[in-house]
């Protein structure tokens, strides 16, 4: 693969593979769902009923290869095991799959085209269009990694028949953009531009608007090769305006390459309104590589606008910025530009100082080898992690080649060379962007829901809202100030957050929502923000857990940590969000006074629930009958201890 390839799939968007937690999310949700749904079928779970995780456990691999490879790994690695297990070829050929894509990453091309082999061997024996079709891609690729582009383009042809057969235009479109890729690579224009404009074409008719951003991508860097600037233009403004509805920021990128193809065609002032955009950019998100381009940039405006006055500040500058990053092609075509102002204005000696200070970096500006190795090697896993090639006729390809426009290829190779690290540094600053812009989405659901979360960023407040079918949770510990007055505050704590810590772990389980804790008191209800059926039996199996886990840590640490209390009631709540400063999810009702009231009433290591919750969850736990009992401004109510959960009961 050469230079050109390299550079065509370098510059597609970092920021696509950045963490989708929303699917995330669901996922986990969808598995911890199967889960506690499996367990409480027990005995009378089917084998075949796993057919299901190992299809959940191949879509997290999916979400977290990206972004995370020895976490999506792990995912892979279970899958198989499970598939292998229960013999599900299906998730057989996805584990062996996803292990070939892990080794492609690693640059073991051996031990991934094994892989990759025995998963295409199991999708044809089953006749799955879609796999076939993803294995043969996958193969092309790791053919197109190699540098072998005529195999490539046959296996990609292959992968777009079975699309064809399958129906997965998202596919067949990922497959036009990287035999454009490889086309392109060949010095073969027409064809690269013809398969860039197939997949653009499908990508804008069913709304897949991040690969549609990969097409427009590629087709800038073409029309650039061509110097068909007033085309990269247009590219690059439609680049611009979808980048604007899937992000919502502003875009240096583009606003970059719109500058440079104005400057090119001499028009000064619309290329210093879009340069004058870029550093607005970075004002905001400071990034020096970027700076000292974007600074070189206006200088070079000014310059052919003879206002040196205005020019030479902003080659000082880029000048300072390069010499932090090590950027001497900067530096020197910044002192090239400052040579000619000062002989302009008469500045003889600093004229000639410049001068030669260029001419000592002209020696350093190439490209070294270990820089181009460093490009290739994050090319491998930007190519897995984006799109699938291939085509057709070996013998024909291998002809095209002998008749390579290497005028075409070596305009191309300019056009693109000189932007290739501005593009890579302005894309990772966009990426961090976004990761910090993740870790305040995950923060926030830390606090909330997730359903609320999303309601209070579409709408800018969660709206309070009625829960009839709800269990509520509340566990404290008994004699917790006899046992703090042994502990230091700092011994306290830790115990606390190692106690609460384990609560949080089994509840999530059981798909129950964690409202607070209040000193060493802990409030849980399953059945909302999203509706469960089984919300009774859920909080009765976490809560069995916590009591067994406060048991072990009582018998390991005795004095050092609490026996716990628990109480529950179900019956209807009012959910929402209170306050502006510090704002908090929290439930309200005669429901949720029912179950403190539980908890109060209960004893250490027990389990007190109301005779609401056990109407629900009667004949599948074993319960005591504890009489009527007066509560505190309820009167006397019937109580009930849990003693063990159905498989114990069923012994």
């Amino acid at each position: 693969m050469n230079s050109v390839t390299i550079l065509l799939i370098f510059c597609v968007p970092v920021i696509a593979f950045a963490q989708n937690q929303p699917k995330i999310d669901s996922l986990n949700n969808e598995l911890r769902k199967y889960e506690a749904w499996k367990k409480a079928l027990g005995a009378n779970a089917q084998p075949m009923m796993d057919t299901t995780k190992t299809l959940l456990l191949n879509d997290l691999n999916r979400e977290f290869r990206d972004f995370d490879k020895e976490k999506g790994l792990e995912y892979a690695k279970q899958c198989l095991e499970l598939s292998e297990r229960i013999g599900f070829k299906k998730g057989i050929a996805h584990g062996y799959n996803d292990y070939g894509l892990y080794f492609f990453r690693e640059a073991k091309f051996k031990e991934a085209e094994s892989y990759y082999n025995q998963s295409l061997k199991l999708r044809l024996e089953l006749h799955d269009a879609d796999g076939i079709a993803s294995s043969y891609n996958n193969l092309a690729l790791h053919y197109g990694a190699k540098g072998d582009d005529a195999r490539s383009l046959s296996y990609y042809q292959t992968s777009l028949q079975y699309c064809e057969s399958g129906g997965s235009k998202r596919m067949m479109a990922a497959i036009y953009h990287n035999m454009g890729l490889v086309y392109a690579g060949a010095g073969n224009t027409q064809e690269a531009l013809e398969n860039f404009n197939k997949a653009k074409k499908i990508n804008t008719e069913i709304g897949n608007k991040v690969f549609l951003s990969y097409n427009l991508g590629s087709l800038s860097g073409m029309y650039q090769g061509l110097k068909q600037y007033n085309k990269v233009i247009d590219v690059n403004q439609e680049l611009l305006k979808l980048n604007q509805e899937l992000y919502g920021n502003s875009f240096t990128p583009e606003n970059a390459t719109i500058g440079d193809m104005y400057y090119k065609l001499n028009n000064y002032p619309e290329a210093m309104r879009y340069y004058q955009m870029v550093l607005a950019d970075e004002k905001k998100f400071p990034n020096e590589h970027c700076s000292s381009q974007i600074h070189l940039n206006i200088g070079k405006v000014y310059h052919k606008q003879n206002n040196l006055p205005e020019a030479m500040p902003h080659l000082k500058q880029a000048i300072v910025f390069a010499d932090r990053v090590d950027r001497p092609d900067l530096k020197r075509e910044s002192l090239e530009i400052l040579a000619d102002i000062y002989g302009k204005q008469g500045n003889l000696r600093a004229a000639w100082q410049s001068h030669v200070e260029s001419v000592a970096l002209k020696d350093t500006t190439d490209e070294s080898a270990a820089e181009k190795e460093k490009a290739k090697r994050l090319t491998l896993l930007l190519m897995q992690s984006s799109f699938d090639k291939e085509k057709d006729s070996i013998q024909a390809i291998n002809e095209k080649r002998e008749i390579v426009q290497n005028n075409i290829r070596n305009s191309v190779v300019t056009a693109l060379v000189g932007s290739f690290i501005f593009l890579f540094v302005v894309y990772r600053q966009r990426n961090m962007t976004r990761k910090e812009k993740q870790r305040s989405e995950n923060l926030l659901l830390n606090i909330l829901p997730a359903e609320v979360a999303e309601e209070l960023k579409e709408k800018g407040r969660a709206d309070a809202k009625h829960f009839d079918n709800v269990t509520v949770l509340f566990t404290d510990f008994k004699s917790f100030t006899t046992v703090s007055e042994q502990l230091t505050p700092q011994e306290l704590v830790d115990e606390l957050h190692e106690c609460f810590k384990s609560f949080d772990e089994i509840i999530t389980k059981y798909n129950i929502e964690k409202i607070k804790t209040i000193g060493d008191a802990y409030l849980a209800v399953c059945g909302l923000p999203v509706a469960d059926y089984k919300h009774a039996e859920n909080v009765v199996n976490a809560a069995l857990e916590i009591r067994e886990f406060m048991e072990k840590r009582r018998q390991n640490l005795g004095e050092k940590t609490f026996e716990v209390r628990i109480g529950i009631n179900s019956g209807s709540v009012v959910a929402g969000i209170v306050g502006l400063k510090k704002f908090a999810y929290d439930i309200w009702g005669d429901t949720v006074n029912t179950a403190a009231r539980m908890e109060q009433h209960s004893e250490a290591g027990k389990i007190n629930i109301s005779e609401t919750t056990y109407e629900i969850i009667k004949g599948k736990f074993p319960c005591e009958f504890r009489g009527e009992i007066d509560a505190k401004n309820k009167g006397k109510l019937k109580m009930y201890f849990v003693n063990s959960n159905l498989q114990n009961f069923a012994n």
